[in-house]
């Protein structure tokens, strides 16, 4: 899961990079201590952050104890659009954290359920933000662990080559 995290955030960086490198003049920030980048050009801009977002960025609860995984998280920003998503790992089992969130979630607008006994996603809106929760087991390096990716949208995904 943290693989295909990883590779959403790197997509959406080259995207936004090749869209925006022909639209005139375009201008690159990169912060490697803040891990943040800024491309700016004449017909608007795109900041990425990879920190982890906190519950109140992403909002939507963080499983208690559950810990973000460093790398695996970020934030994408284009005008008044903001995607989110963080990875967070546990020890408790998949069956209870899923337990956990469908009580913590039920009650939330549009609340869906798509979830099996080994896992699955849970998904609300609130006001124009898409809310999604991921769980599932933790592969290879995550084995014995379970995986929880919370990811919080915006209007519709950014086009960046408009």
């Amino acid at each position: 899961m943290k693989k295909v995290l990883m590779v959403m955030l790197a997509t959406l960086l080259v995207a936004g990079a090749v869209g925006l490198a022909g639209c005139g003049k375009t201008s690159v920030k990169v912060d490697t201590k803040k891990g943040e980048l800024e491309v700016e050009t004449e017909k608007g801009g795109v900041k990425v952050e990879t920190g982890v977002p906190s519950e109140a960025e992403l909002g939507v609860p963080i499983y208690p104890g559950a810990e973000g995984v460093k790398n695996a998280a970020g934030t994408v920003t284009e005008g008044d659009k903001t995607y989110s998503a963080a990875q967070f790992l546990t020890e408790d089992a998949v069956s209870k954290v899923l337990d956990w969130y469908k009580n913590e979630l039920k009650g939330e607008p549009g609340f869906l359920d798509m979830s099996t006994a080994e896992g699955g996603i849970l998904s609300f809106q609130a006001g124009n933000e898409i809310k999604t929760v991921t769980i599932g087991p933790g592969q290879v390096d995550q084995k014995g662990k379970t995986v929880v990716i919370i990811s919080s949208g915006t209007g519709t995904m950014p086009q960046l080559n408009q």
